[in-house]
């Protein structure tokens, strides 16, 4: 179901996670999706956005979503965001919209459908900002660091989205949006590329 292609440019990290996803990968299991996802985030803070776009081009739609199955319905619903926040840095706002605005009415992000959104965005920021210390006091292994900043991101890319949409998300809100998700990226780049 999904193109991923070895690339020259993938390291070994990279490679692994490749062959993992298209080995796993079924739109019917959740974990399948979430790996799917964070194989796309990697690739999009990489620089490899066109290659992220294609991947999420293959499945993000293609979901069979129920309301049964929340855990994948909220797969699906953060691929489509990852594909629409991609879009927009590519200039495709169009296309960016249309992806953000099916999203939107889904309500599907956990902690979105019980909380308002401004109080759920800052409990992601404050959660961010003590996954460095996390990680030095359980002393983890890469791959793990690469999960955990890379979800957060696409909490993030939830905000960046669907964040106009909120009336209580201020100005203020977005500019810390904007900061967290620069310093999210950087450090997740850094990590996956082993620098």
């Amino acid at each position: 179901m999904l193109s991923i292609v070895d690339k020259e440019a993938d390291n070994a990290f990279l490679r692994r996670k490749k062959m993992s996803v298209r080995n796993k990968f079924k739109p019917t299991q959740s974990a399948t999706i979430e790996e799917a996802n964070l194989l796309c985030t990697w690739l999009a803070v990489t620089g490899r956005t066109d290659e992220a776009c294609d991947i999420l081009r293959g499945y993000a739609e293609k979901i069979p979503l129920e309301r049964s199955r929340r855990e994948r319905a909220e797969a699906a619903c953060k691929a489509m965001l990852l594909l629409a926040w991609l879009e927009k840095k590519r200039g495709n706002k169009a296309e960016s919209d249309r992806l953000s605005q099916w999203a939107l009415t889904q309500d599907l992000i956990t902690g979105a459908r019980r909380e308002d959104k401004k109080t759920l965005f800052w409990r992601h920021v404050e959660g961010f900002n003590t996954v460095a210390e996390m990680i030095d006091f359980c002393d983890m292994k890469h791959n793990d660091i690469c999960v955990i900043y890379a979800e957060h991101l696409l909490e993030f890319v939830y905000f960046a989205q669907l964040g106009e949409h909120f009336e209580e998300f201020t100005p203020s809100d977005q500019l810390m949006l904007i900061a967290v998700m620069t310093e999210n990226i950087q450090v997740l780049e850094a990590q996956v590329l082993g620098m």
